[in-house]
């Protein structure tokens, strides 16, 4: 059921943004646009619109009570609060439980380690990369060489490249004549 009614929305967002400035800018509407699609690209269920509140940087809105997609987005809204472009995020309340965004200080903490954890999933990513082409490279010359070998040992036993005196010697010594 998709609520309507907005006496009816149990959660919001609160963000430490000003109402009036964005009020002022006619930023209102695409800040609330851009919300809702954060929300559902983040797999928050939402089972409403999003509502600005008069007045204050809160937008209200209404979940399904599938806890697991409730958690994972609140994890997503909480880990980077400045994800919508002008707006930072102070508080989540989702069916009556509060979450409070983490101090800037654990924030800028966390990312640095995420870019650690970046950095080290590139360098064992190239590394892999590296040896997977090398065993590639390795594979296909010793097939070529062993190619060019059977090659060798096939002309070889053909007598390929012997002059045409030769093979006529050749053909004459098995009993075999000449057409012409």
């Amino acid at each position: 059921n998709f609520v309507t009614d907005v006496n009816h929305l149990a959660s919001n967002i609160t963000f430490v943004n000003n109402y009036d400035q964005l009020k002022a800018s006619n930023q209102l509407e695409v800040k609330r646009a851009m919300i809702y699609n954060y929300l559902l690209s983040i797999g928050m269920p939402l089972i409403s619109d999003v509502v600005l509140r008069e007045g204050e940087m809160v937008v209200l809105f209404q979940v399904d009570t599938l806890a697991v997609d409730i958690s994972l987005a609140v994890s997503s809204i909480l880990s980077n609060p400045n994800v919508i472009p002008d707006l930072t995020v102070s508080s989540v309340n989702i069916n009556g439980r509060s979450y409070l965004v983490s101090s800037a200080s654990e924030n800028t903490q966390a990312n640095e380690e995420n870019k650690t954890g970046l950095l080290v999933g590139i360098l064992v990513g190239v590394i892999v990369i590296i040896i997977l082409a090398g065993i590639f490279i390795a594979v296909y010359i010793r097939n070529r060489r062993q190619k060019l070998r059977n090659n060798k040992y096939l002309a070889d036993g053909l007598h390929i490249g012997q002059p045409m005196d030769a093979v006529i010697q050749e053909l004459k010594e098995l009993n075999l004549e000449k057409i012409e």
